[in-house]
């Protein structure tokens, strides 16, 4: 009884047979339920679901006032059925589209085979044409929303929000797909490959166009949903917050990843070596991270970072290679071998039109060094060629084969690792190193 004479109730009001219902008006019963979080309100809710027949009636009225179907189905046939009927029209000319060039607006996330200016034209009028329908979708939805009494802050905007921010994100999606189109018609590369600088180019330009995005989202939000926005805002502004301080790891990732774009260093598809150790082909050079095809097909995930430091080779761009032999001949041989060398020389220019012979790189066939069981000899020879090329390996072979061929004109042999002189050398050492410690 006092808590009931606390809410201003007379004294009728707490006899054993009044109810709540009889004692409070609705407007009371609004009023103490506005500040609860459960209570009262899953009994409410799940009775929405539950319709009337003249409710349901209404409703369906309110919706056949409301759409003009005739729009509705021109947007999901130019939306819908158009694509199809394109596609279907471009697998019947396949083989006349595969003979052509490719070069159209590439839209991000896939497309038809077609690349021609119509079929961009019509693909861009059917996305305009299913967003239209959406947003239609959605207008039927708050009808039915409002028919079954539920009811929130800002409901009536709920659609005019909605097609400014999905009609803006496409529009900016246009714009990326254009710009890539255009940066790859500049350089004449494949809008969906894009290299280098180009691909720096491409992706500030993206991150560009996602901070517009964001921030249409949140005027749009604060301006069209009006208070029901504020929990939005604040939930957006503290987990700026909280991921800020989170992402510095992040950050630094990010901003290495644009050193390594931006310095022209390396690119997707080079092959590279790195003073840590990592080398490979590049397979991926992403905003976080930098994906490398190691020799043994094994892919390597390496953060930015981590590479932004370190010392690199660019074993794509270097325009020569070089072939280096070390021969051990026999003394026996010894009075042959200046004629062997140089027979060894013209069979590499022979076999070899890739040698370099204007004397700006070395070519060399001498002997440098006598050992216990060998003569050595050193062959050095340039090429205008890439290393790790096909031609630079089927060259190399070429090389060794000429030294054979060579070698077996004179009926010299290569000497063989005579493990007696180098057991003895071993044993030699090793006494010398005792006498050392003596």
């Amino acid at each position: 009884m006092k808590m009931l004479e606390g809410f201003g109730l007379n004294g009728s009001c707490s006899a054993a047979n009044s109810t709540i219902g009889q004692c409070l008006s609705k407007a009371d019963i609004r009023e103490f339920r506005e500040h609860t979080t459960l209570a009262g309100s899953i009994k409410q809710g799940v009775s929405h679901l539950f319709l009337a027949q003249e409710r349901m009636a209404k409703i369906w009225v309110a919706i056949a006032v409301v759409v003009e179907w005739e729009e509705l189905l021109f947007f999901f046939a130019l939306g819908f059925l158009l694509p199809l009927a394109l596609r279907l029209r471009s697998k019947s000319g396949c083989k006349e589209s595969e003979e052509q060039p490719k070069e159209a607006l590439v839209e991000a996330g896939g497309g038809g085979t077609d690349n021609s200016l119509k079929y961009t034209i019509a693909n861009n009028v059917a996305q305009m044409a299913q967003l239209a329908f959406v947003v239609y979708l959605v207008d039927i939805l708050k009808v039915v929303l409002q028919g079954i009494g539920v009811d929130f802050a800002s409901q009536s905007e709920l659609p005019h929000a909605f097609a400014n921010i999905a009609y803006m994100a496409w529009i900016l999606n246009r714009i990326s797909a254009l710009k890539r189109y255009v940066l790859a018609k500049q350089t004449k590369s494949d809008p969906d490959d894009l290299k280098g600088q180009v691909q720096l180019v491409d992706r500030l330009v993206d991150a560009f166009l996602y901070c517009i995005g964001l921030y249409v989202v949140v005027d749009t939000v604060q301006d069209d949903m009006g208070a029901a926005a504020k929990g939005f805002v604040a939930l957006g502004s503290v987990g700026t917050m909280v991921i800020g301080l989170a992402s510095q790891g992040l950050a630094a990732q990010l901003f290495n990843g644009l050193f390594l774009a931006s310095s022209n260093r390396i690119a997707v598809g080079d092959f590279v070596k790195f003073s840590n150790g990592v080398c490979g082909k590049v397979i991926k050079l992403g905003w976080m991270e930098t994906v490398i095809r190691g020799g043994d097909e094994i892919m390597i995930t390496v953060p930015n970072k981590d590479l932004a430091d370190q010392r690199v080779s660019n074993m794509s761009r270097v325009p020569m290679s070089a072939v280096k032999q070390t021969l051990r001949f026999k003394y026996s041989d010894i009075e042959k071998l200046p004629a062997v060398l140089e027979t060894i020389k013209e069979e590499i220019k022979k076999a070899c039109p890739a040698v370099v012979l204007d004397g700006s790189r070395p070519f060399r066939a001498h002997l440098t060094t006598y050992n216990a069981d060998h003569i050595a000899a050193n062959i050095d020879c340039r090429f205008t060629l890439k290393p790790l090329s096909n031609e630079f390996f089927e060259t190399r072979q070429n090389v060794l084969l000429a030294i054979a061929k060579a070698v077996k004109q004179y009926d010299v042999e290569f000497a063989v690792l005579d493990v007696t002189a180098v057991s003895a050398a071993l044993q030699l050492l090793g006494g010398n190193m005792k006498q050392t410690q003596a």
